[in-house]
């Protein structure tokens, strides 16, 4: 069976290359150890409504940094994406 993203259009004007990701256990190890270390701002009137009108809330920033800490597996995630194949063209705007 074939992945619905392994064709690429017929009207496609590059032709696309596959690579694969890979970045450096170190430069994950600092990611975790950068995140371990950032501190978090204090509770305010904006950052405080659930509904979100004025940003992220100090409750999902919070949330979101313990489960990086303590719930996210680079590895497993890298292994997931892995299962689409990638190309590197540069975007027409970057030019």
């Amino acid at each position: 069976m074939s992945l619905p993203f392994s064709q690429f259009p017929s009207t496609a004007r590059i032709t696309p290359h596959a690579f694969k990701v890979f970045i450096p256990q170190e430069q994950l190890t600092d990611l975790h150890t950068l995140v371990k270390l950032s501190k978090l701002g204090p509770l305010t009137y904006e950052n405080s409504h659930s509904d979100a009108r004025f940003g992220i809330t100090s409750v999902w920033l919070t949330e979101i940094r313990e489960k990086w800490l303590n719930d996210f597996d680079w590895y497993h995630s890298r292994l997931n994406r892995l299962k689409y194949p990638l190309s590197p063209e540069p975007r027409p705007d970057s030019a």
